[in-house]
């Protein structure tokens, strides 16, 4: 019984997190065009109103946090069979995270972040 335990736990499969690492690291690419978009506003057009404030402010504080565990999913998913799509999952979200990071840093050099 014991024996089978363990051959059971060495089976475990990680689909669940190469799943979640790519939807983490396409959720981070959307947040990231919500803020261009909404920074585009600077420069003449952009989201205006409620809408466009409350989604820009979720795109900034989600903006930094969904790459990160689109990441930290990715890599534990390499422990996958599907390790193909766990490098995707990893690839969108070092994307996103980069594209976070340029967005904030023109949005800090602006004066609107």
């Amino acid at each position: 019984m014991n024996n089978n335990q363990t051959n059971q736990q060495q089976k475990v499969d990680h689909k669940g997190k190469v799943i979640g690492s790519l939807v983490f690291g396409g959720i981070s690419i959307i947040l990231n065009l919500i803020l261009v978009v909404h920074y585009s506003r600077v420069l003449g057009e952009g989201l205006t109103g409620m809408i466009g404030a409350y989604l820009s402010f979720f795109s900034l504080i989600l903006g930094w946090l969904f790459p990160i565990v689109g990441l930290i999913l990715g890599i534990l998913g390499l422990k996958s069979t599907k390790k193909k799509l766990a490098i995707t999952g990893i690839i969108l979200s070092l994307i996103g995270l980069a594209g976070y990071i340029y967005i904030f840093s023109i949005a800090l050099r602006l004066g609107t972040g």
